[in-house]
């Protein structure tokens, strides 16, 4: 189940804001509270008010962060200063989820690290959120 805050709850600024944000809904949901992609990303994506090009995004960034979280995890430990398993897991999976942009997607760096940055604040905090930022 999704938190009581549903992704309708932050989506009020950019639509690329609203895709990552549905995105970071979604896999928390599944890599923090066991939710099953297949069934919880299709009825966030029904309930969201994006256009088939931006729901192909949130379905590729959700299914590809998943599958790459080794490897994400991996690279963003040798760039963190603080030990990789110490790090607030909501701030782990923004940094999961801006790196498979950057990786995998072609998604311009400086892009990719400012959407992530501004869904991060919204979700857990201005302080957290510059961790991510680093």
């Amino acid at each position: 189940m999704v938190s009581d805050c549903g992704p309708e709850s932050h989506l009020n600024s950019t639509k690329s804001d609203s895709a990552r944000a549905v995105a970071y809904e979604a896999f928390v949901e599944i890599n923090r509270r066991g939710g099953y992609s297949n069934i919880l990303l299709p009825k966030l994506l029904t309930n969201s008010q994006l256009d088939r090009r931006d729901r192909a995004f949130v379905t590729e960034l959700v299914y590809g962060a998943t599958r790459m979280l080794g490897r994400n995890d991996y690279i963003a430990a040798k760039f963190s200063k603080v030990a990789w398993a110490e790090v607030d897991p909501e701030i782990v999976d923004s940094v999961r989820l801006g790196a498979y942009q950057i990786l995998d997607m072609r998604t311009p760096v400086h892009a990719a690290v400012s959407a992530t940055v501004e869904v991060a604040k919204k979700y857990i905090g201005q302080s957290r959120a510059s961790f991510v930022n680093a």
